[in-house]
């Protein structure tokens, strides 16, 4: 169903319960969605956030010092142009790089443990993961949040 969370690690795939804490949402209002997302996001990960759109993600978990590298990426410059205006207004922008590109691919293997795919279909999802499996098979955590095609 949309806006349930998935997390997924190499040993395997669970549905994880969707519990929110207050201690991102403290230092930005990122709204429920993406605070559960970050919930999930293991302290201290390599993290790049595929879709980013606003970067609303990555600068709330830098922020917080919970993560120790984030990415924001995404396929389309507008989105792109819109996470540095986030991130220069945060003073992040020297920080968390944007990155222009399709899915998993603006990254190289081993340069992130830990994705997040959230906000998009998950036929998108599929394609995104097929295309950059050397980059899949180095992940440590894998974060789903599809908003359309997910199972009833």
């Amino acid at each position: 169903m949309p806006g349930t969370a998935l997390l997924v690690r190499q040993a395997g795939a669970r549905v994880c319960e969707i519990r929110s804490s207050k201690a991102l949402l403290d230092t930005m209002n990122i709204g429920v969605r993406l605070q559960t997302i970050a919930d999930m996001v293991p302290a201290g990960a390599r993290l790049v956030d595929v879709g980013t759109d606003h970067a609303y993600l990555p600068c709330a978990l830098v922020q917080a010092g919970r993560v120790k590298l984030a990415i924001a990426s995404d396929v389309a410059a507008g989105p792109c142009e819109a996470a540095r205006r986030t991130l220069g207004e945060a003073g992040l922008a020297t920080q968390v790089p944007v990155r222009l590109g399709s899915g998993l691919t603006t990254v190289t293997p081993g340069e992130v443990d830990t994705a997040v795919l959230a906000g998009m279909g998950s036929g998108t999802m599929l394609l995104i993961l097929d295309e950059a499996p050397q980059v899949v098979a180095q992940l440590q955590t894998l974060l789903l949040q599809p908003m359309t095609g997910a199972p009833q």
